[in-house]
């Protein structure tokens, strides 16, 4: 089984700007997800940008580096067609890897965890986290009145962005395949930073670990 990894980090955050390469506990952001992947069991890395100080960083790495396309860039742009343009140019690979810059926390061993939940009937495998609001509290606002949501005896999960492996042929713009498989990460190792608060959060969290 072949594996590539996809690290994709523009440069233009809006909400926490140059995030990707922002000193996070010692070392840039990316980094972190950059030597998680190398200390995985995936075979190739690539990391697209358009930024040159992410260029800098993975140039000192065991990483393919791809300069993607300005099309691919902007605030609009969505991760599905930055993944398509690296699956069209990569091939040969069994399962790709999306691993995105803003999951400081995810270490090897979860990269490696998840593509061990990999079965011939699975498409894909997504991390995810013990959803921890209470359902009873839930409501939907329709027509600016506020309705209850349909409780459920499941236990509710959300998916925390920080791993998604998908076999590249199944792949579409809006799906992961038919058939995924969970893999389970808890509270810690799951945050995603997209604003200071969740950096100073994952911050205290790193410290505490």
């Amino acid at each position: 089984m072949k594996i590539l990894g996809i690290i994709p980090a523009r440069s233009g955050s809006k909400r926490l700007p140059g995030k990707n390469t922002m000193d996070f506990c010692g070392k840039p952001m990316i980094e972190w997800t950059i030597d998680a992947a190398v200390g995985s069991m995936i075979d190739d890395i690539v990391v697209t940008t358009d930024d040159p100080k992410v260029v800098a960083i993975a140039a000192n790495k065991d990483v393919h580096i791809h300069l993607r396309d300005k099309y691919l860039c902007r605030d609009d742009t969505t991760t599905p067609p930055v993944l398509r343009d690296v699956v069209d140019k990569y091939t040969g690979y069994d399962y790709a890897v999306l691993l995105q810059a803003t999951s400081p926390l995810r270490q090897s061993q979860h990269i490696d965890g998840a593509l061990e939940c990999l079965r011939s009937e699975y498409d894909s495998v997504v991390a995810v986290r013990v959803a921890e609001f209470k359902q009873a509290w839930l409501r939907t606002i329709e027509e600016d009145v506020l309705y209850k949501v349909p409780m459920t005896k499941s236990q509710l999960y959300v998916m925390n962005g920080s791993i998604v492996i998908f076999k590249p042929e199944v792949f579409t713009e809006w799906m992961w395949g038919k058939n995924t498989a969970p893999y389970i990460m808890n509270r810690e190792r799951s945050i995603d930073i997209d604003t200071r608060l969740d950096f100073d959060i994952a911050e205290m969290m790193y410290a505490k670990s």
